[in-house]
């Protein structure tokens, strides 16, 4: 089955921290995971790559337990050093990754005091003050967590190399007007791998104007039915 959607601009960059336009944020949610998703039918905060979580202190400390087993696109792990990575890099003026401002963040989270790792697969976020829609602000597009790896190799570039753990990845080889994706074989849903040779469903995105005989097309591949519900912005 294929699916056509259209896009009158190319995302402006494809690093869930400097995101700010709808068509950017298309692709930030099929290509990154953030800790909680909100489910678009009941509008409920449901478990992404944390599965559970705790809040304490009043509401001023919230400690997310990890999922395991996760594999960003680049085949580097998924824990909470990447969490960690993922916010200090937005928090920290001084962090030496971080490359380009990101006024977003800190619209969105400027109640956000700490980020720590306590194990492997736990971390700790620390606010000044408790904030009641903390959980819905971690669905935002700078809450993604990205591939510490992939942005330590490609510094700025790497908004044009995006590499998270969601059911889609960018292919090598970019260039203007046509990203090619595909499923990503490291993508778990409900516990289960899918690879890209099991995909099902494919959908073509096309840039510049809307015209018969587009030239652009952008290609992403997934392994469910459910993936329509992420595509679907």
């Amino acid at each position: 089955h294929t699916v056509r959607g259209g896009h009158t601009h190319e995302p402006v960059s494809m690093d869930p921290a400097r995101v700010w336009d709808d068509t950017s944020s298309f692709y930030i949610a099929n290509i990154f995971d953030t800790l909680v998703r909100l489910d678009p039918r009941t509008l409920k905060i449901e478990p992404s790559l944390a599965t559970r979580w705790e809040t304490g202190d009043g509401g001023r400390s919230w400690t997310f337990h990890l999922r395991r087993n996760v594999l960003f696109h680049d085949g580097t792990p998924f824990d909470a050093d990447a969490v960690v990575f993922s916010f200090q890099r937005q928090m920290d003026p001084a962090n030496p990754r971080r490359k380009e401002e990101f006024p977003l963040f800190y619209e969105i989270f400027n109640f956000l005091k700490d980020v720590r790792k306590l194990d492997a697969y736990e971390v700790r976020f620390t606010l000044s003050e408790p904030f009641f829609p903390f959980l819905p602000s971690l669905t935002a597009d700078c809450a993604a967590i990205v591939s510490p790896a992939a942005v330590k190799k490609s510094g700025t570039a790497f908004a044009r190399r995006p590499v998270g753990s969601a059911g889609v990845r960018l292919w090598p080889g970019i260039r203007a007007h046509a990203e090619p994706f595909q499923c990503s074989s490291s993508y778990r849903a409900g516990g289960a791998t899918l690879s890209p040779s099991s995909s099902r469903y494919s959908f073509t995105v096309c840039t510049g104007r809307l015209m018969p005989k587009s030239t652009a097309t952008q290609s992403l591949s997934f392994a469910e039915p459910s993936a329509v519900q992420r595509f679907g912005g």
